[in-house]
């Protein structure tokens, strides 16, 4: 229960601290740019998070590049990273040639298909896919998952820490309303429309897919013991569903359209059985090797 009690804390300690300093953060950002209140609470937060994720970290005795999961020999690391980025682009656009083939999606008429334009977003999509996980890996599957690991056992840590990482999705804090004045108190009177994605019945698949996609990623780092696939698959899922999204648009009143969640139209339930699919598999794969080492 102790365990668990710090836990909540380290995640609702960092929500509060990034909410709080955002608006020094953004009167900072505001001297070199026009920055958006809304979008420099989510960027405070999610700095927040890390540094309260390392301390918990360092708090449970894993303070190292092995309790992050980024332990390995040499340039051990580039094999299991192109290796997890071509089996997430391959699960991304497998999934969509079904969608596409079921009538769900269909190509985006508004999209520029030559290959200049092609080019620039695959571009585009690979800096996004691998910023998003390369910072979104350290955090739930390094830091927090290293340090909730050590403190409550691999099984409590992958459940928790994936329903941080889902729930994080549909934290949206909004603008504030125009004309009024950005102050130290603004996060309150935005954090209660923040939370109402999580009243909204439509991304409860979506959300369970994000569940599932932590899930497999934790299961990932058990199974090779650093999470170098796991920021691989991460990036690939994340550069293919950028491309998809450039070029595919859904179909309304589509058939199958329960397959995709009415929130994005690309995630949802057809993802989430997809990644329960892999997660089966590869906690069958460690129990048979575990096995196999007992006996021998």
């Amino acid at each position: 229960m102790r365990a668990l009690i710090l836990f909540v804390t380290v995640i609702a300690g960092a929500v509060l601290a990034g909410a709080m300093l955002a608006y020094p953060s953004w009167l900072a950002a505001s001297i070199f740019t026009e920055a958006r209140f809304e979008k420099v609470i989510t960027r405070s937060s999610a700095i927040s998070a890390l540094i309260a994720s390392l301390i918990y970290l360092r708090a449970t005795g894993g303070w190292s590049l092995d309790g992050i999961g980024l332990a390995t020999r040499s340039r051990a690391w580039r094999g299991p990273l192109l290796t997890g980025m071509a089996t997430g682009a391959t699960l991304i656009f497998g999934m969509e040639v079904l969608l596409l083939s079921l009538g769900v999606h269909e190509p985006e008429a508004g999209s520029d298909f030559g290959f200049a334009a092609l080019a620039a977003q695959a571009g585009l999509a690979l800096m996004a896919g691998i910023l998003i996980g390369f910072i979104e890996e350290i955090l739930f599957r390094g830091a927090l998952y290293g340090a909730a690991e050590r403190a409550m056992g691999a099984t409590a840590a992958t459940l928790l820490t994936s329903a941080v990482y889902a729930a994080a999705h549909y934290l949206k804090y909004p603008a504030p309303p125009p004309g009024e004045a950005i102050g130290w108190l603004t996060w309150i009177k935005l954090y209660p429309t923040a939370l109402n994605w999580f009243y909204y019945r439509s991304v409860y698949d979506a959300m369970a897919a994000l569940f599932l996609l932590g899930v497999l990623l934790c299961v990932l780092r058990r199974h090779f013991g650093h999470i170098y696939t796991g920021m691989g698959l991460h990036a690939g899922i994340a550069t293919a569903l950028l491309m998809v999204k450039y070029a595919t648009d859904h179909v309304r009143g589509a058939p199958w359209s329960f397959l995709v969640s009415r929130y994005d139209n690309y995630q949802g339930w057809l993802a989430a059985a997809v990644l329960l699919t892999a997660i089966v598999a590869l906690t069958v794969i460690d129990r048979h090797r575990g096995a196999a080492t007992t006996q021998s």
